[in-house]
């Protein structure tokens, strides 16, 4: 997974997500999939995250279900990982996107 900042504007900001956090796409970010791949695109800030295949699928659990622990029971089913392992990579995922401004979380 790749970061790229096409107006070299960084957010500085970065976030610690907790496992009951609700996620949501803000306002402006696009997201486009081509044969598992995908691009997340925010509009207003020119920042775009290229994603693998199993980047791909994070982004689908948790835009599904908008739950940081309801998209991790999800990919334990799909994937044969660790829970731990799991976890944490879910929840960087979910740090590095909110940090770049292309997924927002709140605690409910």
């Amino acid at each position: 997974m790749e970061a790229y900042n096409v107006s070299n504007r960084r957010p500085e900001w970065r976030c610690v997500v907790k496992p009951e956090a609700a996620v949501f796409v803000p306002t402006g970010v696009l997201f486009r999939e081509v044969q598992g791949e995908a691009v997340i695109l925010n509009v207003n800030t020119g920042i775009y995250f290229g994603l693998d295949e199993v980047g791909t699928q994070m982004w689908h659990s948790l835009t599904k279900h908008s739950s940081l622990s309801k998209a991790e029971v999800e990919l334990a089913g799909i994937y044969a990982v660790d829970r731990a392992c799991l976890h944490r990579d879910l929840r960087q995922f979910v740090e590095e996107l909110v940090s770049r401004q292309l997924l927002n979380c709140t605690i409910s």
